[in-house]
């Protein structure tokens, strides 16, 4: 559901980096709760859409659905099966966006549970992916720590942590003609003017979450109030 919810949002949006124009928005209020999101998602801006995909675990609730989440809010849970991959990807409406500035905003926490005797707890990995599949940058998030892969370093560790079941907002600034992003966990800035990890990186296309399909662990990501903005 959107239909002027994030009014507070986009005056902050517009304020801090010029960015009024919503291209992909979406809080999943219209949403059932046990199903998957609705796609595309109601309301404006026209033509944006959702891509899901969950492998080989078979339908589409079994790895993406809607639930009432610790946001005080319904959101989105992105499961991550101990067989298959799983890709939640916001698509922007219109496009191709090559110049200018844009900021993705959303909320989201990971979910406890206990792995397998020696395994580990998959990586959820966030990025902006363009229209052709490059990627301005790769966030994951294991356990507790957050790695970036970006043009700067391929493996950087950053400095803030994540307690499991936390909320956090998350906030990526891209600035197209400068080929520069920004990334601000919480209120603090974790990675400033770093270069795109891949150099052909040319539009902003989508906003993707995603749990890769390796190693036999799980996984849970829960994602809220998305808004991506030009």
């Amino acid at each position: 559901m959107k239909f002027g919810v994030f009014f507070v949002i986009l005056i902050a949006l517009g304020f801090f980096t010029g960015c009024t124009n919503i291209v992909f928005e979406d809080n999943f209020g219209l949403d059932t709760v046990g199903g998957k999101p609705i796609a595309p998602p109601p309301g404006p801006p026209v033509g944006d859409d959702l891509i899901m995909n969950v492998g080989d675990i078979g339908d589409i609730e079994k790895g993406i659905s809607v639930i009432n989440s610790v946001l005080a809010s319904k959101a989105v849970q992105i499961r991550k099966s101990q067989t298959a991959g799983t890709i939640f990807e916001c698509i922007t409406a219109g496009g191709p966006y090559t110049d200018g500035r844009y900021r993705a905003r959303y909320k989201a926490y990971s979910k406890s549970f206990v792995p397998s005797p020696g395994a580990t707890i998959e990586s959820l990995v966030t990025t902006i992916v363009s229209s052709s599949g490059n990627l301005a940058f790769k966030l994951s998030l294991s356990d507790a720590q957050y790695k970036l892969a970006s043009g700067d370093d391929p493996d950087e560790t950053l400095s803030v942590g994540y307690a499991i079941g936390s909320p956090q907002i998350i906030l990526i600034d891209i600035d197209m003609n400068i080929k520069r992003f920004w990334l601000k966990i919480d209120g603090v800035d974790v990675a400033q003017k770093r270069k795109f990890l891949d150099p052909d990186f040319d539009d902003v296309h989508s906003l993707r979450f995603e749990y890769l399909a390796r190693n036999m662990t799980q996984g849970y990501y829960v994602v809220d109030d998305i808004v991506i903005s030009h």
